[in-house]
């Protein structure tokens, strides 16, 4: 039997205070809210696809009556936000329950937050989506909702375990979101797993699902990733086997050598755009490092040099998609493998191209590395194949998703549930 509303917000309610006092994954909890949104949908006859689940939302996404923050200090005064995003409507309309906003970095740059990884206090849980991530990979949070820029999704995910879509560009509306480069800027979804990942997206997006098919599946040169860790190398080799095994065709691919000049140009565009955005609060005095960097290197970019990337991102993207006619997905590594230290949110460079090429992207769950943390691999595919990069991470995921339920976070003692409760500390966190 379904578990009713109440019973599954009770049952977050609880993770999140046993977990959160080690976690920090949450900027604000909203008991009452989430409360009374159960006993609503409980008590209709219908009810809508997400009935019930509850869902935490970065905090650069707008929330009626919670403040926006966005990390950063800068913003430690604004107000509650009068209306809800566009993202957030859709979800309670379907049924979620939003239980209150989750950690992001600053301004969803590179800075760490205070969130801790579910797996290993020591080890990071990425960024900028760090609290998403980590409280859906503990259990506390059926789903969350996130952002990617160059990483923020998909880095996260893999480092926490747990499934996300960074879908093609632009499709969810980003209306009430706080804007790194809008260029790039790509709302996105992460659960558990990659079932619950698909459903959800399918409530929100009003996307179908496709139809499983034998696909072709193309695999990059093991060369393309010179900095992978062994056991990365194997688990994607694996998945690759498998996808063989249950009748797709898997052709292998060259190098992409453009890659490093999208990365140049991806840094470029996101310096000049987070300019715009926030190059106002340069003379805060509280900013983070590396946002301070980004805005401070973009306020150097000519107009014409910034018009000239676009340019060329754009014929790089048409040449990309081009060159892989035929191709239904590609199956690759989101990161180098298993998450690095707490000092840094991880590197983003395998993710950036594929986000410039504005695609959509799947992390399917994998399994545990020797030093028990995870171990995922990524689905890429063509704008507007969402269905499909989802279908067939979704068939791959039955067989290579061996990751326990949820992260064996400590639990040390409670503490009481406020409304709002602020996370240990607001910190500064990446794109």
């Amino acid at each position: 039997m379904t578990p009713t509303a109440r019973v599954a917000v009770r049952a977050s309610l609880d993770r999140l205070v046993a977990v959160e006092p080690t976690l920090h994954a949450m900027v604000s909890i909203d008991p009452a809210g989430a409360r009374a949104s159960a006993d609503v949908i409980d008590a209709r006859v219908t009810r809508g696809p997400l009935a019930g689940w509850t869902v935490g939302i970065k905090d650069i996404v707008d929330v009626r009556a919670l403040p926006t923050r966005a990390g950063s200090a800068t913003r430690r005064d604004a107000g509650p936000a009068a209306a809800d995003a566009d993202i957030v409507r859709r979800l309670r309309v379907s049924d979620a329950v939003i239980v209150g906003k989750t950690v992001t970095t600053e301004f969803a740059m590179m800075d760490p937050a205070a969130t801790r990884n579910p797996w290993r206090d020591d080890r990071t849980p990425g960024g900028s989506s760090s609290g998403s991530a980590a409280a859906v990979g503990v259990g506390a949070l059926r789903l969350a909702v996130g952002t990617q820029t160059a990483g923020s999704l998909c880095r996260p995910a893999a480092y926490c375990g747990i499934s996300t879509i960074k879908p093609t560009y632009r499709l969810l509306p980003m209306d009430g979101v706080v804007p790194l480069a809008t260029s790039f800027d790509t709302l996105g979804l992460l659960a558990r797993t990659v079932t619950d990942t698909a459903r959800a997206f399918e409530a929100v997006s009003g996307v179908g699902r496709a139809e499983p098919r034998p696909w072709v599946i193309g695999l990059p040169a093991e060369r393309s990733f010179p900095d992978a860790q062994p056991e990365a190398l194997e688990h994607w080799r694996s998945a690759a086997k498998i996808a063989e095994a249950l009748g797709s065709t898997v052709v292998p691919l060259e190098p992409f050598v453009y890659y490093e000049r999208l990365r140049e140009l991806h840094r470029l565009v996101m310096a000049f755009e987070a300019y715009t955005a926030h190059g106002h609060t340069l003379g805060s005095g509280v900013l983070g490092p590396r946002i301070a960097d980004l805005l401070r290197d973009g306020r150097a970019v000519p107009a014409g040099a910034y018009r000239g990337a676009l340019a060329e991102i754009e014929d790089l993207r048409a040449a990309h998609w081009s060159g892989l006619a035929g191709v239904d997905a590609v199956l690759t590594l989101p990161v180098p493998g298993v998450a690095p230290s707490r000092a840094t949110t991880g590197p983003a460079h395998y993710l950036v191209p594929w986000t410039v090429l504005h695609g959509p992207l799947v992390v399917v769950p994998g399994v545990l590395s020797a030093d028990g943390l995870p171990l995922t691999t990524m689905i890429a595919s063509r704008p507007g194949m969402d269905a499909v990069a989802l279908a067939l991470a979704t068939e791959l995921a039955d067989h290579v998703d061996r990751l326990p339920a949820r992260a064996p976070m400590p639990v040390r003692a409670p503490m009481p549930v406020r409304a709002p409760m602020p996370a240990a500390a607001n910190g500064v966190q990446d794109g």
